[in-house]
C-alpha cells in the first residue's frame, strides 16, 4: 500500500543492455501496488521530466515479473509504465503527460489489462 503524496525520487532500473532511471524499479515477482486513490498517490515529477541521455520511467520492469498497479496517478515522466514480459494489470489509474514525447505506457507482456484507467496527454504552449 502506498500512502498519499508525490513520489519522485529516481532509482536505477538495470537491464542486461542498459540502465535507466525509474521511480519504481520492480525487481521482484508477484507484487501489488495500491495507491491511496488517483490524484492522492502520485508517481512522477511536479513538471515534465526527461533527460537527453535516458528516458526515465514511473514504473519499470525488465524481467518476466507479474504485478498489479491500482488507484494512483503517474505523471510528468517520459514513460509512465515500462514493462517487459510477464503479466501486468493496471486498474483505476490516471496516466498523465504534458509533453509531445510523453509515453503513457510501453508494455510488452504475456498477458494483462488496463481497466478503468484515464490516459491524459496535453501539450502546454
Amino acid at each position: 500500500m502506498i500512502g498519499p503524496g508525490r513520489f519522485d525520487q529516481l532509482h536505477p532500473c538495470v537491464a542486461p543492455a542498459w540502465t535507466e532511471d525509474a521511480i519504481v524499479a520492480v525487481t521482484q515477482d508477484d507484487l501489488t501496488f495500491i495507491g491511496s486513490g488517483v490524484d492522492q498517490t502520485i508517481i512522477g515529477m511536479t513538471e515534465y521530466y526527461w533527460s537527453d541521455f535516458a528516458a526515465p520511467k514511473g514504473f519499470c520492469s525488465v524481467d518476466a515479473y507479474s504485478a498489479t498497479i491500482k488507484d494512483l496517478t503517474i505523471e510528468n515522466i517520459e514513460t509512465g509504465i515500462y514493462w517487459w514480459r510477464g503479466v501486468l494489470n493496471v486498474e483505476n489509474c490516471i496516466l498523465r503527460g504534458d509533453h509531445f514525447s510523453y509515453n503513457a505506457a510501453a508494455v510488452f507482456v504475456d498477458s494483462g489489462s488496463f481497466k478503468n484507467c484515464l490516459f491524459e496527454m496535453f501539450v502546454l504552449h
